[in-house]
Formats: structure tokens, sequence, C-alpha cells
């Protein structure tokens, strides 16, 4: 198994399975490690040590897994609050009394 693969499934095993998310950041990790180990090649580099340079470079599959839960927690609680917000204007509330 290569590195790159290697450390996208262990990245994937951090996420979890629903709405297809793991499958999601499988491909687009792989592509971009890919690209920047095939980057690497280009420029002299074994392709062993090419991927290895190239995950080093896109931090710990601990790190990248929990940025992307950050990310998708703040996306849903401002989607949470839109949604607050708006349920709040069709029943004549005035939305400042909602919560954020």
């Amino acid at each position: 198994m290569r590195a790159i693969d290697h450390y996208v499934r262990d990245l994937a095993e951090r996420l979890p399975a629903a709405g297809g998310l793991r499958e999601r950041v499988r491909e687009e990790v792989t592509g971009h490690l890919s690209d920047a180990a095939s980057d690497l090649e280009q420029q002299g580099m074994p392709p062993a040590e090419a991927e290895q340079r190239a995950i080093a470079g896109f931090g710990s599959p601990d790190a990248v897994a929990r940025g992307i839960l950050e990310d998708l927690g703040l996306l849903a609680r401002s989607v949470a609050a839109i949604l607050a917000r708006s349920v709040a204007l069709l029943l004549g509330v005035h939305p400042a009394r909602v919560p954020a």
C-alpha cells in the first residue's frame, strides 16, 4: 500500500461516515497529496520520498480530521442560526430576539 493510501485511510477513519463525508475527503485528499507528490517527483525526488514529503506538509491525520470537524461544526451552527431567524420571521417574531 502506498503511503498516501495509508494516510488517507487513517484520516478517513477519524471522520463520521454519514453523508458520504469519508468518501469525499478520501477523494479530495488523495488528489491533493498525489498532485503534491507528483510535483516533487518532477523535481527529481524519488517517489517514496515525494509521498512522505507531501504527507508531512499536509499535517497529521488527527489534526486534519479535527480541522474538518471544526469547520463542519461552524457550518452547522451558521445554518441553524439562519434557519432560526427564518422561522422567526415566518412566525412574526422579531429576528433580533432569536438567539444566534
